[in-house]
C-alpha cells in the first residue's frame, strides 16, 4: 500500500464518521471514486445510489453466468452491471478502510494469500476441515445491515437509512428473499464482517481444545496434537457455534488427516511446510515434456482429453499454455521465486513459448552490461534502445530472472537518454501509412518475379514461370536489388525481415517474430531443387535438423516456412489471424479482472504484423494497469473504405486533464513510444472526454501528416478512453488525398 493511499483511507475513515446523509455518503464515494481513477472519472450521481438501493426499482442489476469448478461442474455468479459495479468498487474501499480482519481470517485480506491459511496448521498431527454450505447466498441483507450499525461503522440511529443504503447496493434478491451476490466487490469483505463473531467464537474453542484455527471464505481448518475430530464435546459445541450464527456446515467436505497421512490445507500440503502437492508438479512436468516431445498441438489434444474424462463442463477447455502459465505463476506464490522446482519449470516453459528466447537472451545481456557500465556512446546507446524497443516485448519477460536486470538497465538508459538530442532518438519522419500496404501488394502479391517468393511455382509446361531453382533466384534479386531502397525507407525493419528469408544463407539471427532461419537461400533447399528439378520448391521437406517450431507449430515442408512469412506482411481472411491476435493478446494481458466484449470481423491487409502485435500489445497492456475500468470493447471496423479501424475502448476510462495536455502526451513516456512505433505503419487517434470536453486528438494522420489536431466531440458518442489504430488497405494510396 502506497503512502498515497495510506493517507486517503485515514481520510475516508475520518469523513464516513461525519456523514449523517445518503447524500454525503455519495460525495464520499465521488472523493474514493476521483482516487481510484486518478482523475479520469465521470461523477457518481445520488440518483445512482438511491436508485440501486431500492432493489424492487433495479431489477436488471445483476447478469448471471456459469464458471467451471474443480469437480467439472458449474458455479453462478452474479455480476453487477457497469454503474452498479462502480458503486461497490467505492463501499468496498471505504468499507476495507474502517474494517480491521479478525486474525484467523486469511481469505479476502489485502496482503495475505491462500498460503497464509495454511501457515498455522504446518507439521500439526492433526487437521480438521470443514465447509460452510452456501456461505455467500447465507447472508442476508438484515444481517449485513445489522453489522454496519456496529462499530467501526456505527450506522445506527439517525444512521439507520445509510446502513440500509449500503446493504441494499450490496446484495440482491431472487424473489424471495435478499442476500450477498457472489460476484459483487462488496460481497468478500462484507461476508468477513458478517464473520467476525463466528471467527471471535471459533478462536475462544480452539484456544479451549488447545488448537489452532483459520478460516478462508468457507473453509474452515482446526489444528492440534490431539485428535479433536473424535472429541464429541468439541464436536458438539462447533456445530452450536455454527448454528448459531446461521450458518450450517457442509457434510460432504469434512474431513480429519492424521499423523503419517498427507495433510492439506486450501489444497496445500502442510506436513513439513507449505507447498504445492507432488501430483501439481507432476502434472506440469508432463505436459512440458509432452508439448517438447511431440509438440504443441499434440500436447494440447492431451489436455483436451485429460480434461474431458475428469471434467462435466468441456464448454471452456484452456489452451495449454494459458493452463500451464497459471499453474506455474500459482507455484511461485506458494514456493516464491527463488525455488529451483518453479525456476526449472518457468524457464523449460519460456524456451518453449518463445522459440528466440536463447537469442533474446544474450541480447539483454549484452544490453544490461553495457548500458550499466557506460561502454555505449550516445549512437550506439540509441541504436541498441531502438533495437529492444522494437524487438523485445519486456512486459514478456516478468517473472523471469532477467527481467530485474533489464528494467535496471532502462531505468539507467532513461537517465542517459537526456544527454541524446531528441531528434536523434525519436526522429520522425513525414507520416504516411498508405505507402507500406502498396508497397507491398505492388511488389509481392501482383508482380513477377518477386510475386513467387510467395506463390507455387514449378517447372511443368503448363506452370513454368521459371527455368528451375537457380534461375528464379537470379530474377528475384536483381528485382529485390531494384526496391531496395525504397523499401528499407518506408519499413526498415520489415526490409531486414524479407532480406533473411530471401538472402541470407546463414541466417544466424533468423527472421520474423520467430526468427526463423530457413529460407529461399538455405543450402537444403537449393540441393533437393537440384535433384527434383521437375518438383516446386514449396514440396521440399525440411531437413530433421533444421525444422523447427513456429506459433506451437512444428515446420516440416518449405510451403509451411513460405506460409508463416506471409504471415508476416499479410493479414488474411481465410486465415482469421487479426481475429486469433487480437483474442490472444486479449488472454496475455487482461485477465479475469476484465470483461472484453469482441466485435471482430475478418480482413485482408498488407502491413507489418509483427509491428501492428507490438502496439497492441503496449496498448492493451496499459489498460490492464486501470482495473477499475474492467469494460473493455475490442472492435474491428470495416466499413468498405480505403482502410481498417482496430479499436480498444476502456470504457468510462477518461483523461484527467485538458485536450492540450493530452496533446503533449506523445513528447515523452509511453505515448512517444507508441507514436514513434506507428510512423508510416497506421494512423492513430484517440477519443475520449478531457476536463475541458470530449476530444479526438489524431496524432499521425496520412491526410494532414504534419501537425496534431484535435477535434471536438459530442460527450454522449464517448464511451471511454478509445485508441483507433487505422491501417489502410493496399489501393489507398490511389486516393489523391494521401499523396
Amino acid at each position: 500500500m502506497t503512502e498515497q493511499e495510506i493517507k486517503i483511507r485515514q481520510q475516508v475513515t475520518r469523513s464516513f464518521q461525519e456523514i449523517k446523509t445518503v447524500a454525503d455518503l455519495t460525495k464520499l464515494m465521488n472523493e474514493v471514486w476521483s482516487f481510484l481513477c486518478k482523475g479520469t472519472h465521470k461523477r457518481i450521481p445520488l440518483k445512482d445510489v438511491t436508485y440501486f438501493s431500492n432493489y424492487k426499482l433495479a431489477k436488471d442489476a445483476y447478469y448471471k453466468f456459469l464458471i467451471p469448478k474443480k469437480n467439472g461442474k458449474t458455479r453462478e455468479i452474479q455480476a453487477p452491471v457497469k454503474d452498479l459495479k462502480r458503486l461497490q468498487i467505492c463501499l468496498n474501499f471505504i468499507l476495507s478502510s474502517l474494517y480491521h480482519p479478525h486474525p484467523a481470517a486469511k481469505g479476502f485480506i489485502l496482503g495475505q494469500n491462500i498460503s497464509d491459511a495454511a501457515k498455522p496448521h504446518v507439521r500439526m498431527p492433526y487437521v480438521f476441515h470443514l465447509d460452510l454450505k452456501d456461505f455467500f447466498t447465507s447472508i442476508s441483507l438484515y444481517r449485513v445491515k445489522a453489522c454496519l450499525s456496529l462499530p467501526p461503522f456505527n450506522l445506527n440511529g439517525d444512521k439507520e437509512r445509510i446502513a440500509y443504503c449500503i446493504a441494499n447496493i450490496c446484495c440482491t434478491n431472487d424473489g424471495s428473499r435478499t442476500f450477498l451476490p457472489q460476484g459483487a466487490p462488496t460481497s468478500p469483505i462484507l461476508s468477513n464482517i458478517v464473520s467476525l463473531r463466528l471467527d471471535r467464537k471459533l478462536t475462544g474453542l480452539a484456544k479451549r481444545f488447545s488448537a489452532r484455527y483459520t478460516r478462508y471464505a468457507d473453509d474452515i481448518t482446526f489444528s492440534s496434537y490431539q485428535d479433536i475430530a473424535s472429541d464429541t464435546e468439541f464436536q458438539q459445541e462447533l456445530a452450536r457455534i455454527i448454528s448459531g450464527q446461521n450458518f450450517q456446515i457442509q457434510p460432504s467436505k469434512t474431513r480429519a488427516e492424521g499423523r503419517g497421512y498427507r495433510q492439506t490445507v486450501c489444497g496445500l500440503t502442510i506436513n513439513e511446510k507449505v507447498n504445492v502437492s507432488k501430483s501439481y508438479v507432476k502434472e506440469i512436468r508432463l505436459y512440458l515434456y509432452l508439448w517438447e516431445r511431440y509438440g504443441y498441438e499434440r500436447a494440447q489434444m492431451y489436455l483436451d482429453s485429460d480434461i474431458k474424462k475428469t471434467k462435466e463442463n468441456h464448454s471452456d477447455i484452456p489452451q495449454l499454455s494459458h493452463y500451464l502459465n497459471g499453474k506455474i505463476q500459482y507455484m511461485r506464490m506458494i514456493k516464491g521465486n527463488s525455488d529451483d522446482t518453479y525456476k526449472t519449470l518457468r524457464n523449460k516453459f519460456i524456451y518453449l513459448y518463445i522459440p528466440q528466447w536463447k537469442e533474446w537472451e544474450k541480447n539483454i545481456l549484452d544490453f544490461c552490461d553495457a548500458v550499466q557500465n557506460s561502454k555505449l556512446s550516445i549512437e550506439e546507446l540509441n541504436k541498441w534502445y531502438k533495437t529492444i524497443s522494437t524487438n523485445i516485448n519486456i512486459h514478456l519477460l516478468k517473472d523471469t530472472p532477467l527481467y530485474t536486470s533489464l528494467t535496471k538497465a532502462l531505468s539507467c538508459l532513461t537517465l542517459k537518454a537526456s544527454d541524446i538530442p531528441t531528434q536523434t532518438v525519436f526522429k520522425e519522419p513525414i507520416h504516411n501509412a498508405t505507402l507500406l500496404p502498396s508497397f507491398l501488394y505492388e511488389n509481392f502479391s501482383k508482380n513477377d518475379p518477386l510475386k513467387f517468393i510467395t506463390h507455387i511455382w514449378d517447372g511443368n509446361a503448363d506452370n513454368c514461370k521459371f527455368e528451375g531453382y537457380e534461375d528464379f533466384i537470379r530474377k528475384e534479386q536483381m528485382a529485390f536489388k531494384e526496391i531496395t531502397g525504397r523499401f528499407k525507407t518506408i519499413d526498415k525493419n520489415l526490409f531486414y525481415c524479407f532480406y533473411g528469408f530471401l538472402h541470407n544463407p546463414l541466417n544466424n539471427r533468423g527472421w520474423g517474430q520467430y526468427k526463423i532461419k530457413s529460407g529461399w537461400s538455405s543450402s537444403w533447399l537449393k540441393a533437393w531443387c537440384s535433384e527434383h528439378p521437375e518438383r516446386s520448391p514449396f514440396d521440399c521437406p525440411i531437413p530433421e535438423n533444421k525444422r523447427e517450431i513456429a506459433n506451437n507449430v512444428k515446420l516440416n515442408y518449405f510451403s509451411d516456412i513460405v506460409e508463416l512469412f506471409k504471415s508476416e506482411f499479410q493479414l488474411r481472411p481465410e486465415t482469421r489471424q487479426l481475429k486469433k491476435l487480437l483474442r490472444e493478446l486479449v488472454r496475455q494481458y487482461l485477465n479475469f479482472d476484465f470483461h472484453v466484449t469482441f466485435e471482430l470481423t475478418d480482413v485482408k491487409l498488407y502491413t507489418n504484423v509483427y509491428m501492428i502485435r507490438n502496439i497492441l500489445s503496449d496498448i492493451l497492456h496499459d489498460m490492464a494497469q486501470r482495473k477499475q475500468f474492467p469494460d473493455i470493447l475490442v472492435r474491428v471496423e470495416d466499413l468498405g473504405s480505403d482502410y481498417v479501424d482496430i479499436i480498444l475502448c476502456q470504457k468510462d476510462s477518461d483523461y484527467y486533464a485538458t485536450h492540450l495536455q493530452l496533446i503533449q502526451e506523445t513528447e515523452s513516456g509511453d505515448f512517444c513510444e507508441l507514436k514513434r512505433k506507428m510512423a508510416n505503419l497506421c494512423d492513430w487517434y484517440v477519443e475520449t472526454q478531457c476536463k475541458d470536453g470530449a476530444f479526438r486528438i489524431n496524432y499521425l494522420d496520412s491526410i494532414q501528416p504534419d501537425r496534431t489536431i484535435a477535434e471536438p466531440l459530442l460527450s454522449d458518442g464517448v464511451k471511454g478512453f478509445t485508441h483507433r489504430i487505422r491501417i489502410y488497405k493496399h489501393y489507398a494510396y490511389e486516393n489523391p488525398n494521401y499523396r
